[in-house]
């Protein structure tokens, strides 16, 4: 169940960003690095390293919801698809080996950028495209999640996150995935 602050609070992030969220800015990097091998359920683990010592491999996933009319609280978007005008909610998934959630770090959601356009991750994957900073917090318990808004024509776009800063868990990058609006 979400709190009333919860809610404000996503409201604010969703006036402040709907309006840029289907154009460009900001600059970042590539996709799978630092040593990141992809799993079978599209998540990038990373070998430990990369952050302070003691860190242990980790799994780092995005995933998305959706605002539902009529409907309290946020909903898993269906296959990665919207329709036009449905507001997209993205939410982090970080955990240790043992499946534990991380407790605290950064997460930094990305997308796909090619000439200030969002476009599909595989712009990224060829090089064409390149990756860009959308949005960094602190983690969150309840999954970091961040409004990105919605999108008024039809058109795929590639996100992917990134995870730093864990004094538990490595530092790594998910797999990228694709939501499309249609």
């Amino acid at each position: 169940m979400f709190s009333r602050r919860f809610v404000l609070r996503a409201l604010c992030v969703a006036a402040v960003t709907s309006a840029a969220a289907c154009s460009g800015q900001s600059p970042v990097a590539p996709a799978a690095a630092n040593g990141a091998t992809l799993t079978a359920d599209a998540t990038a683990v990373r070998p430990g390293g990369g952050g302070t010592g003691g860190t242990t491999p980790g799994t780092y996933e995005i995933l998305f919801l959706k605002e539902v009319r009529g409907v309290i609280g946020l909903q898993p978007v269906v296959d990665n698809t919207l329709n036009v005008g449905e507001f997209l909610v993205l939410t982090a998934k970080v955990t240790d080996a043992s499946g534990a959630p991380a407790q605290n770090g950064r997460i930094t959601y990305e997308y796909c950028d090619v000439s200030n356009v969002k476009v599909q991750s595989s712009e990224c994957a060829t090089g064409r495209g390149r990756w860009r900073r959308l949005f960094t917090m602190d983690v969150d318990p309840v999954g970091s999640r961040f409004g990105f808004g919605t999108c008024s024509t039809a058109r795929v776009i590639g996100f992917r996150l990134r995870y730093s800063g864990g004094s538990t868990i490595a530092d790594g990058v998910s797999a990228p995935k694709d939501v499309t609006w249609q």
